[in-house]
């Protein structure tokens, strides 16, 4: 299982740590991640959170984060438009895009997993992405989701500090709950600065 995580987390995010439920993508109360970002260690903290909708005229699992986390702790390949979210825009992945024959531009109505309804913008596309799935949504669309948990915790240590050195404090504030780890390549060298290397956790299918 480990070894599945490490496989999904290469070059999928630009975190130093990614932080998931040790039972898979359960999920963490909103509180643990504001926890961990509180902690004089960390320099932020992006939360995913899954959950299954109707994209056009088929169901699919979707992804939502903060716009910030996108070329930050998260880390995408783009394949065409602007890798960039915000509220009734979101992305594709290239194989879901072209297997759907979505363009860039094009509205697509979605339903959310709590009945609520939208027209949204295909406003980039992506390399495929095991992590990130085939839709990434904007945070705000999460309020629609049936799961109102984070599913995956995106950590970057502050400057000069490393994963290891977090982690006392950083299981202080998990220690109700059992987590799996992945550090990603690179994140325990504390002279990186600024530099974004990257990892990802298990895919889910529809």
């Amino acid at each position: 299982a480990k070894a599945s995580i490490d496989k999904i987390i290469k070059g999928a995010v630009g975190a130093d740590l990614v932080v998931q439920q040790k039972e898979g993508f359960t999920g963490f109360p909103t509180a643990v991640g504001a926890g961990v970002s509180a902690l004089r260690q960390v320099r932020s903290v992006d939360a995913l959170r899954f959950d299954a909708a109707k994209v056009g005229a088929q169901t699919t699992f979707i992804t939502a984060v903060p716009p910030r986390a996108v070329g930050t702790t998260l880390t995408l390949t783009r394949k065409s438009g602007e890798l960039a979210l915000s509220a009734g825009v979101i992305l594709a992945s290239e194989g879901e895009a072209k297997a759907r024959s979505l363009t860039v531009g094009q509205s697509v109505p979605v339903t959310y997993s709590k009945g609520a309804k939208q027209t949204v913008t295909l406003g980039g596309t992506y390399a495929d992405n095991q992590l990130i799935g085939p839709y990434l949504f904007d945070q705000s669309a999460a309020k629609n989701f049936t799961m109102q948990l984070d599913a995956v915790l995106l950590i970057r240590s502050a400057q000069g500090t490393t994963t290891t050195a977090t982690r006392p404090a950083r299981q202080r504030t998990l220690k109700h709950h059992p987590t799996e780890e992945t550090p990603t390549h690179g994140s325990h060298d504390p002279s990186r600065g600024d530099q974004n290397d990257v990892g990802h956790p298990p895919q889910r299918t529809a």
